[in-house]
């Protein structure tokens, strides 16, 4: 059975992608992505932003939410 991941970043337009692929951005995904059970890297995207990177283990039938802060760039 598949795990459910929740993402909450304060930076909505911030763009997911887990293991390379492009998810979508944070507000799209708001419901959560199904996800097989298993490790994944997660990045978290934006051009204002530094990139934050995330490493998650998600077992069968999990449901986590995970809050995600990006630090904005000086420039």
């Amino acid at each position: 059975s598949r795990a459910v991941l929740r993402l909450r970043c304060d930076v909505a337009d911030a763009v997911l992608w887990i293991n390379e692929k492009m998810i979508g951005e944070i507000r799209d995904v708001s419901g959560g992505v199904g996800l097989a059970p298993g490790k994944y890297r997660l990045q978290l995207k934006h051009d204002r932003f530094h990139t934050r990177y995330v490493e998650v283990t998600l077992v069968a039938g999990e449901r986590r939410a995970l809050r995600v802060s990006l630090a904005e760039r000086l420039e």
